[in-house]
């Protein structure tokens, strides 16, 4: 699986996103294999500038699912549940509703 984060820099209150693209193709039955039940650390210095409180799993044809987040010293932790092919991890900033740009 590859994890691909994705920011705009000086935007503080725009969701940061994680790409995760499954890297797991079964060439005799010429499809995907779906990755279950993993966890995803993310350092917080790459988001420094827009700190997230929690995340939302969004992947095609399925409605977006958020996810709960685990801190723990200098990572946050996300635990998702099941990727396809692909989907995006958003990052919800904190006070989303309060900072509107």
């Amino acid at each position: 699986m590859w994890a691909i984060p994705r920011t705009i820099p000086g935007s503080r209150w725009k969701p940061a996103v994680i790409h995760l693209l499954n890297r797991a193709y079964d060439a005799a039955k010429d499809t995907m294999v779906p990755q279950k039940d993993f966890t995803l650390r993310l350092r917080r210095d790459l988001f420094r500038d827009s700190p997230f409180a929690s995340a939302v799993l969004r992947a095609p044809k399925a409605q977006p699912r958020p996810l709960p987040t685990v801190a723990g010293g200098d990572h946050v932790a996300v635990r998702v549940p099941e990727l396809g092919l692909w989907a995006i991890l958003e990052l919800v900033p904190l006070d989303e509703r309060e900072h509107k740009e």
